[in-house]
């Protein structure tokens, strides 16, 4: 693989992939792992989805509950979607978060 780009506020280009991939590096990206108060799961994978930034929101068997893929702009709207958002939603007993690399 390739990497081109030469700063850290310029899109990376990644050849050497059946297409190039572009993204854009201010994105971060990762993985919400909930964990639900009983009977409170159904309500909390629709709320978690229906956020911005959520791409993506599974209610799960096993622990944790719900699995959700998030992408923010910076660090500080991803913290503000966790903390101030996924957090607070009723029946969120715990988070843990995951940020994505690469």
């Amino acid at each position: 693989m390739k990497r081109q780009g030469k700063r850290l506020d310029e899109p990376i280009i990644i050849m050497g992939l059946p297409r190039p991939l572009v993204r854009e590096t201010t994105t971060m990206r990762g993985y919400i792992l909930i964990n639900v108060r009983p009977g409170k799961v159904r309500d909390v994978v629709e709320a978690v989805g229906r956020l911005e930034g959520v791409r993506h929101a599974d209610a799960c068997w096993g622990l944790p509950d719900v699995f959700a893929y998030v992408e923010a702009t910076d660090e500080k709207a991803f913290n503000s979607l966790v903390i101030d958002q996924i957090q607070k939603i009723e029946g969120v007993d715990r988070t843990e978060t995951h940020i994505a690399l690469g």
